[in-house]
């Protein structure tokens, strides 16, 4: 059912995910429905078979997904994926999947069966970590059933001007997916600060607030302006005039912040490998001069501490001081208490 539209401006509180300010349309993403159908399954080795291709096709797409991933963010983040590849080879699942197929199930019921099984006992630990692992299992076990089903998955397909995602949840893979040129950030009924789907909104920059709760996330209709903080979890719907100004303002300052910084990391990485070539030409010229263990010891503590102290300096103290330059000591804007000092741009 399409949410009704209202034009008062409301502010909705989650948790702040992921630091920056998004401005735009709310595109609402509801993803493929996956139903099953009712008929009778074909013979245990047949049903196998169609989950061992499933499979196969599962770990091809991960494959590109981590390759997407490490190339927009970095390996560490793309590891999510091969934390879902390895539950895909797990032993576990796939008897867990054998066990309902040898009792008359369809691969797709014993899928969704398996799954949610594996992510029950996970949920179940009360631990944040292994809540993020559940949501892997279910994230997983929804594209085997997508696969299964042969359903594409073509949902975000439809998202063709910049706007900020709002959906209930969003999978790992959900947001993997998101397209950096038609994304301005998003936010999500459930969720949490530790879940996959934060961490992957970190490293890709893209400004999220995600725990929201039913209640306010079905305040928000398809194409209502928002106006997202992500280092505080506001969302404000249907921003006034004077709100959308004071956000664009500190979206601006926060931008010029970021571009400092990027240069001064652009100049401290020709510093860092200049001072490591030393470091390394150093080493064999101790143990030719005869040094001793504790003096090799000495003069390595010295050299390193005088590289952390250059790069704290070059990374933190530097764009303070490129940026009060740059200000030419002009009065930042007003704001409310309300509106963040932090923001990040559209992307």
């Amino acid at each position: 059912m399409r949410r009704k539209r209202t034009m008062t401006e409301r502010t909705l509180k989650g948790i702040a995910a992921a630091e920056g300010i998004a401005i735009g349309p709310a595109f609402c993403y509801q993803p493929p429905e996956l139903t099953i159908p009712r008929c009778d399954p074909l013979t245990p080795d047949e049903e196998m078979a169609r989950f061992d291709a499933a499979c196969r096709q599962a770990a091809g797409e991960l494959a590109v997904l981590k390759e997407r991933v490490e190339a927009r963010a970095n390996a560490e983040t793309a590891a999510i994926f091969e934390a879902h590849a390895m539950i895909l080879d797990d032993p576990t699942l796939r008897d867990a999947v054998k066990r309902r197929i040898d009792a008359n199930l369809l691969a797709e019921e014993a899928v969704k069966e398996a799954t949610e099984e594996i992510a029950a006992i996970f949920s179940a630990m009360e631990n944040e970590l292994f809540a993020a692992r559940a949501a892997d299992v279910l994230d997983l076990g929804r594209r085997l059933l997508r696969i299964l089903l042969d359903v594409q998955d073509t949902s975000l397909d439809a998202l063709t001007k910049p706007s900020i995602v709002v959906a209930y949840d969003l999978t790992p893979s959900d947001t993997a997916s998101l397209e950096p040129e038609m994304t301005l950030g998003f936010c999500t009924a459930a969720g949490g600060l530790t879940s996959h789907t934060a961490i992957l909104a970190r490293t890709l920059g893209i400004p999220a607030v995600v725990g929201l709760g039913s209640e306010s996330f079905r305040q928000i209709a398809d194409g209502a302006s928002l106006a997202l903080d992500g280092s505080t979890g506001e969302v404000v719907v249907d921003p006034s005039e004077e709100r959308l100004k004071r956000y664009e303002a500190s979206q601006a300052q926060f931008l010029e912040q970021q571009a400092v910084m990027q240069a001064a990391k652009v100049r401290l990485r020709p510093i860092l490998m200049t001072t490591a070539a030393m470091i390394a030409g150093l080493i064999p010229l101790l143990y030719a001069a005869g040094a001793g263990a504790a003096q090799r010891f000495s003069i390595g503590i010295v050299i390193v501490a005088g590289l952390a102290i250059g790069t704290l300096f070059t990374l933190f103290v530097l764009p303070v001081i490129y940026t009060f330059l740059a200000s030419e000591h002009k009065p930042l804007p007003e704001f409310d208490e309300s509106i963040p000092a932090k923001a990040k741009g559209s992307h």
